[in-house]
């Protein structure tokens, strides 16, 4: 799949599709699978629609795929130093 960061919906959907090719699936299928309305999944796969939290969970069950949350050490450097202002005030 992807060795970087899952940081947008452009991210999720990348990692989608590769999973949605290598099982041979349709989007149709998909839908049916989650128990969408018809071609949600296709508005989803071209930006038409926004992954929500909610949307991200059924996808990676329907695929088979687990989140592991992962910090990103570049951002989480930043997040730290902004802590640490507001700590001071």
């Amino acid at each position: 799949m992807t060795d970087g960061l899952t940081m947008s919906p452009a991210d999720w959907i990348v990692i989608w599709r590769a999973r949605i090719a290598e099982l041979g699936l349709t989007h149709s299928e998909v839908d049916h699978q989650i128990g969408w309305g018809e071609n949600y999944c296709s508005k989803v796969m071209c930006g038409m629609k926004q992954p929500t939290a909610k949307t991200i969970e059924r996808m990676n069950r329907a695929l088979a795929l687990r989140f592991r949350p992962e910090v990103d050490p570049d951002r989480d450097a930043i997040v730290r130093a902004e802590a640490v202002k507001r700590r001071r005030v």
